[in-house]
């Protein structure tokens, strides 16, 4: 502690006084600084901007950030190195100036609590400040300000006894609350900082019980529930945690993940007629429109714009239907946005990109993309191994909505080689949700798009039904699965192709 009060009076002998009112310093440093790396940030007046500004930091690790704000504003700056992770998240208020010193910790620990040291001092007039002091409230908002999914949280809920999830939940957020409290009534927390941390202190919790429910259906073959009693009590908490935690009426935008949150709750108001709610599975772009189209209606004009800007780049970056549209059309009509990094981003390398993915529709597959179910569906594996003639192969289960899916072709031209040497094919199965004429040319971009060469088919029920027959459930892709020439599966759960020399050791060793 002693070495953290000295580093912080060093960092503070920088610090100049400001004349004006509405500017706000935030003084930083990186301990164990790499030398090298930069440091993401983004200040924004909603909750969940991107990183979209950088920063280099000095030898020691400090950075100084001077901006001018008029209203409070949320800072959030992020650094990792060799697998240590630094954040750093900040109430600005004008007239006040920050300083933090982050120590770090393991990426691996995720679910931990961590917060960097954070001192603050407030502007009384153009000249003078307060003192500083180790401001406790933003310390405390730190370490409430996790954006992991749901999913990571099902051992924190007894879904199998769903009569006692709302009263944990609500015995969740009083324990917390309790801790704000005490900050409060000592004058470490302000009216505005306090409105601010009990919301996200409500919504963090309600969001964790509301995606780990969500999970039961969306990821049915990991977390779901058979017996129908169960479910249909999941039901009814689900709709009455969104009356007790509703994205209508309140500041959303001042929540940390309110992006995800809202989606949820759209998607809840979508699958809800005549008063009764009957959950529909959706993955990737099916789910976007219904975002959008319903968001405007229940956002403020604040948290709509971020909400939509968000959908737009995310939508653009991962190759949606008609993403290019979807882009350009809110360049047009926010043109303000091109002078800044993300709309940069946007309209200079994501559209371009867009585009020239949406015109792989004009060309044809090579010779070497064989769709295997072009005429008749492929119902078991045993109709699989028989298209392949006795060839080994290995089965690569993916999907266009599939980000970690997508990210291992990369890899592909490492392994095509070996693969070649060793006589063994390809194939591409898909698990795709939407089977409408555009998703399946869609589909047919990606695979000239990542050069996939090899046997493609998307996968019907029966044929992951006959699959998981072989290899146990599938509960998550990417998967991969090594087949001999017998036809015989010899490698259930093969290494992906991001381990290359493992896996061409596995297939040495099994072939």
């Amino acid at each position: 502690m002693n070495n953290i009060i000295g580093l912080f009076v060093i960092l503070i002998v920088s610090l100049h006084c400001f004349s004006q009112n509405n500017m706000v310093r935030i003084d930083g440093q990186f301990l164990n600084y790499d030398g090298t790396s930069k440091a993401w940030y983004s200040l924004s007046p909603t909750q969940g901007a991107i990183l979209d500004k950088e920063i280099q930091p000095d030898s020691l690790g400090r950075i100084t950030i001077i901006e001018s704000i008029n209203e409070t504003q949320y800072f959030y700056i992020n650094y990792r190195s060799e697998g240590i992770n630094h954040d750093c998240c900040l109430i600005l208020q004008p007239g006040n100036d920050y300083t933090f010193i982050s120590e770090g910790y393991n990426e691996d620990e995720w679910d931990t609590k961590y917060s960097p040291y954070i001192y603050s001092r407030k502007r009384l007039s153009n000249e003078v400040f307060s003192i500083s002091k180790l401001d406790q409230g933003q310390i405390f908002y730190n370490e409430i300000a996790d954006k992991t999914s749901g999913a990571l949280y099902h051992d924190d809920w007894d879904l199998m006894h769903p009569e006692g999830l709302l009263d944990t939940l609500q015995f969740r957020i009083e324990s917390e609350l309790e801790d704000l409290n005490k900050l409060y009534e000592v004058n470490n927390v302000d009216e505005e900082q306090y409105e601010i941390i009990k919301l996200n202190i409500e919504y963090v919790n309600a969001y964790r019980l509301a995606q780990t429910i969500n999970d039961s259906w969306q990821l049915e073959n990991k977390f779901g529930i058979e017996d129908s009693s169960i479910n249909n009590e999941l039901y009814k908490i689900y709709s009455e945690l969104f009356d007790l935690y509703p994205v209508e009426g309140v500041r959303i935008e001042d929540f940390f993940g309110f992006g995800k949150y809202v989606d949820l709750y759209l998607l809840y108001k979508e699958d809800s007629q005549n008063g009764e709610f009957i959950p529909v599975e959706r993955k990737g772009p099916s789910a976007i429109g219904v975002f959008l189209e319903n968001a405007k209606e229940i956002l403020s004009p604040k948290a709509y714009q971020a909400y939509r800007f968000n959908n737009t780049l995310n939508f653009t970056a991962n190759l949606g239907i008609n993403a290019s549209l979807m882009a350009s059309t809110y360049l047009e009509e926010n043109p303000e946005v091109r002078k800044e990094y993300a709309g940069k981003l946007l309209e200079e390398q994501l559209l371009p990109r867009a585009v020239e993915f949406e015109n792989l529709k004009y060309q044809s597959l090579s010779d070497q993309m064989i769709i295997l179910d072009e005429r008749n569906p492929i119902n078991s594996f045993e109709q699989l191994v028989d298209s392949l003639h006795g060839r080994p192969f290995l089965i690569d289960l993916w999907a266009t909505w599939c980000m970690p899916c997508r990210s291992q072709f990369q890899f592909n031209g490492k392994l095509k080689p070996f693969l070649k040497r060793q006589g063994i094919e390809m194939v591409y199965i898909a698990k795709e949700y939407d089977l409408s004429k555009e998703q399946l040319e869609y589909w047919k971009n990606y695979i000239k798009g990542y050069n996939l060469d090899g046997y493609h088919l998307i996968m019907n029920d029966k044929l992951e039904a006959s699959l998981e027959g072989l290899v146990g459930e599938i509960y998550g892709i990417p998967r991969y699965i090594l087949v001999n020439e017998d036809g015989v599966v010899v490698e259930p759960d093969a290494y992906k192709p991001s381990d290359t020399d493992l896996l061409k050791e596995q297939i040495r060793n099994s072939l």
